[in-house]
């Protein structure tokens, strides 16, 4: 039976990508750490994404929209844990994610309102979630570059963030608008580093990045995505200012209160 409060909530949005979703469910399962819960945000697939047989793992069906923001809120709204680690369903935790990110919190404490972040490792296509080992393992001499200084917002990685709940409930989830359909997590990452969050890199590559036409950055036509990435860097650089822009509202603690209830009351 499913832990009701489990440490870490792992939340993923969903759509149409069954083979690649096994594969990041294989990696969560695969965790040195094994108090989680995943959350998976199905936006329309068809068929509908399954959960498997792992009790901890969730499936939560949602209209589709299309928006990566609205998926993955929807996936945090239901999270339980006391630490939420996002990662899509193209791309897998590295062994030991979790425990290393964990760690990195825990050695980070006094420093205040913070969040982890990491590395991630690139991986082809039609990579599975062994053969991403196997192959890391023979890059051992070619180990990837990390990071060890942040430089604001630019600096952090969207699938490497582990950030305490309370992150969430006081600073905000993930920005809605169709507008920001690029972009939309480092939007909320200068949202919170704005407000003195700090972000602590743990050191380590702690995903595996896949890399194919499909990705967020290919969904649109070169002019739109031109658009949309100026319209992503006024936002951000707005919102690094305390100035709220056309329709990215800012976020409060009540709505993140309120969703989960609603999202309780359904079950």
């Amino acid at each position: 039976m499913a832990n009701t409060k489990p440490l870490v909530s792992v939340v993923t949005a969903t759509y149409n990508r069954p083979e690649y979703l096994a594969e990041c469910m294989k990696s969560v399962m695969a965790q040195t750490v094994a108090d989680w819960e995943m959350i998976v945000a199905d936006d329309g697939s068809n068929p509908p994404a399954e959960a498997g047989d792992d009790g901890r793992i969730r499936v939560v069906r949602c209209a589709h929209s299309g928006l990566p923001g609205i998926t993955r809120n929807r996936a945090i709204e239901q999270a339980r844990g006391r630490f939420i680690v996002g990662v899509d369903d193209d791309d897998m935790l590295t062994p030991k994610s979790l425990e290393f990110r964990l760690r990195a919190y825990d050695d980070s404490e006094g420093k205040g309102l913070r969040f982890v972040c990491g590395s991630s490792y690139n991986i082809g296509a039609g990579c599975g979630y062994q053969q991403a080992i196997d192959e890391t393992r023979l890059m051992q001499v070619q180990y990837p570059s990390i990071g060890l200084s942040i430089h604001g917002w630019r600096g952090v990685h969207a699938q490497t963030v582990l950030a305490p709940r309370e992150l969430y409930e006081t600073y905000g989830l993930f920005d809605e608008s169709a507008d920001l359909r690029i972009g939309e997590d480092r939007e909320m990452w200068a949202r919170w580093m704005n407000q003195g969050v700090e972000a602590i890199h743990c050191g380590r590559p702690v995903v595996f990045y896949r890399l194919h036409r499909n990705n967020s950055n290919h969904w649109v036509s070169a002019k739109d995505s031109e658009r949309m990435h100026a319209y992503r860097d006024r936002a951000i650089e707005a919102r690094a200012k305390g100035i709220t822009v056309e329709n990215t509202p800012l976020m409060t603690p009540n709505t993140f209160t309120s969703s989960v209830t609603a999202a309780s009351d359904r079950r």
